[in-house]
C-alpha cells in the first residue's frame, strides 16, 4: 500500500490506550463526584467545629476569617457541671440499655426458637412499634414520670 502496514499488535495497543484513558477519566470523574459529595455531607460538621472556635463577636460577622479562641470550650468544661451531667446521662442510658437487653434477649429467643399461638401477631406488634413517631411515646412517658415524681431525679 503506502509503506505503512498496521499490525494487529498496534491495533491492540491503540485499543488498550483508549481504554486506559477512558478508565482514567471515569475514575477521575467518580473521585471528583465522591469528593464533592463528601464535602457537601461534612459541611455542617465542619461549620459546627469552626463556629466552636469563634468568639461571640465573630460568630455572625465573619465566615472563614477569624481568630480561633478556646473560650467556648473553657466555658463548657470548667464553667458548668458538664461532667456531672455527662455521668448522669451515662447512668440513665446505661440503665436503659441494660433493661432493654434483659427484657429483649429472652423475648427474641422465644420468638425465634419456639412455636406458639399468636407468635406472628406478637412479632408484628413489636415491629409496628418502630413505625410510631418517638413523640407519641415520649410525651406520655414524660407525663407519667412527672405524676409519680420521677422527673428530674436522675
Amino acid at each position: 500500500m503506502n509503506g505503512k502496514e498496521i499490525t494487529a499488535d498496534q491495533i491492540l495497543i491503540d485499543s488498550n490506550k483508549n481504554k486506559m484513558v477512558s478508565n482514567a477519566l471515569e475514575s477521575f470523574g467518580r473521585n471528583l463526584g465522591l469528593t464533592l459529595y463528601a464535602l457537601f455531607a461534612l459541611f455542617p460538621l465542619i461549620w459546627m467545629v469552626m463556629c466552636s472556635f469563634k468568639s461571640d463577636a465573630q460568630m455572625y460577622n465573619t465566615i472563614f476569617k477569624f481568630t480561633p479562641v478556646l473560650d467556648n470550650y473553657r466555658a463548657v468544661l470548667i464553667g458548668t457541671d458538664y461532667f456531672k451531667a455527662f455521668f448522669q446521662n451515662l447512668i440513665v442510658s446505661g440503665g436503659a440499655v441494660l433493661l432493654t437487653v434483659i427484657a429483649g434477649v429472652p423475648a427474641a429467643y422465644a420468638l425465634a426458637r419456639y412455636d406458639f399461638k399468636k407468635k406472628e401477631d406478637i412479632a408484628f406488634q413489636i415491629l409496628s412499634f418502630k413505625f410510631a413517631p418517638e413523640i407519641m411515646v415520649i410525651l406520655p412517658v414524660f407525663l407519667i414520670f412527672q405524676k409519680i415524681h420521677l422527673y428530674d431525679t436522675y
